[in-house]
């Protein structure tokens, strides 16, 4: 995402990341006779001072908390437990997210706390929701067009505009995982990893003008904007094959579950395309058209995405037009994962003669997100 904090991470990105899969580690503690295991996951049900924990890896758990137990809350975003506070255990409900150091006992799915590191469930919906209005509020995207690591700076196209990304110290960088579709997976990332033609997304204050963010936080990778007719449909393998507009060749697109599927309405889509007509003939704006538009509404297609009806695999058909971005390592592959997919874009390839370059989809979703554990390692 990605944790909430960092998204959005929602697009976020903050951006959604989980709590480490279990067991994360063992390791010896000074003092201790007994190995010390590291879990994380979810409650699931909880009976006075017992409780079942799910890993995020589907592993179940049963937790024992015993009388002197060290009991510690943290709020979502903390990375460390320097704002902990004491908790009771009466106050864990489902779906609180849980970080358990404890020795084994009887099996290997039964352990006995030594530590519990609570995050409140709806303590992490609150912040969701706010880093999601924040992204909404002051976050924009676009295509990366050039990077300046001296000036700590990058360019991109957003809408047809020139827009300057200014880095601070602060500012987090994270990067989209090379083979994932899922956003929430993006990982830590720098500014030299970002090259022209990567997708980006930042949140943070923009100027008077509009031209310059100083951002907050950026979430970037690189993917594949496809649009063309589908020319064949396999329910069984979860496969379309799309005739790209753009490079003329024929590409077989994977639907997994994480996939976004989107179908736009008539309405939105002669909208698009009379935006993607104009960008097509205009190019890039000039400076004074730029700060004009900062003062205006900013049409954002992936906050647009979101408020589509979602359609599956059985309401595409063959010879209908699609635009979609992929995961791919190689631009050249004919054989791709698709992010996010849109449905009834015709009249916005009848419009540009680039088969919808000038409108090409987002990969980042602002639904999505969890909130991170910190590493506080063994130890009480």
């Amino acid at each position: 995402m990605l944790s909430i904090a960092s998204l959005h991470r929602a697009l976020l990105g903050s951006i959604l990341l989980t709590l480490p899969a279990a067991p994360i580690a063992t390791a010896q503690m000074t003092g201790s006779p007994a190995t010390i295991t590291h879990v994380a996951g979810t409650v699931q049900a909880i009976s006075g001072s017992a409780f079942t924990l799910k890993t995020d890896t589907g592993d179940t758990y049963a937790i024992q908390v015993p009388d002197g137990t060290r009991l510690l809350q943290i709020p979502p975003g903390a990375k460390d437990l320097s704002a902990a506070k004491p908790f009771d255990i009466s106050t864990v409900a489902a779906g609180d997210r849980i970080l358990v150091n404890g020795a084994l006992s009887g099996s290997a799915n039964s352990l006995t706390a030594v530590r519990v590191v609570l995050m409140k469930e709806t303590a992490i919906a609150d912040l969701h929701a706010s880093e999601m209005a924040d992204w909404q509020h002051r976050g924009s995207g676009g295509l990366v067009k050039s990077v300046n690591p001296a000036a700590n700076t990058l360019s991109i196209s957003s809408a047809g505009h020139a827009v300057t990304i200014q880095l601070k110290r602060t500012t987090i960088l994270r990067r989209y995982a090379p083979d994932s579709v899922a956003f929430e997976n993006a990982v830590p990332g720098t500014l030299s990893q970002v090259q022209p033609g990567d997708q980006l997304r930042v949140r943070g204050d923009r100027s008077a003008d509009g031209l310059t963010i100083t951002a907050d936080e950026i979430v970037s990778g690189s993917f594949l904007n496809i649009a063309g007719p589908l020319t064949a449909i396999d329910a069984a393998a979860s496969t379309i094959t799309v005739k790209d507009l753009t490079t003329k060749r024929t590409i077989v697109v994977h639907i997994t579950g994480k996939t976004q599927l989107r179908e736009l309405d008539a309405r939105a889509a002669a909208f698009m395309a009379m935006r993607a007509g104009n960008a097509a003939k205009t190019g890039t704006t000039s400076a004074a058209s730029a700060q004009a538009a900062a003062a205006a509404p900013r049409f954002d297609p992936s906050q647009l995405l979101q408020r589509l009806p979602a359609i599956t695999l059985a309401d595409l058909h063959s010879g209908a037009a699609v635009m979609l971005v992929a995961s791919s390592p190689d631009a050249s592959a004919n054989s791709v994962t698709a992010i996010t997919l849109l449905s009834g874009v015709e009249p916005i390839l009848s419009a540009t003669p680039s088969g919808g370059r000038l409108m090409q989809l987002s990969p980042f979703s602002m639904s999505a997100g969890g909130a991170d554990m910190p590493d506080v390692g063994g130890g009480q």
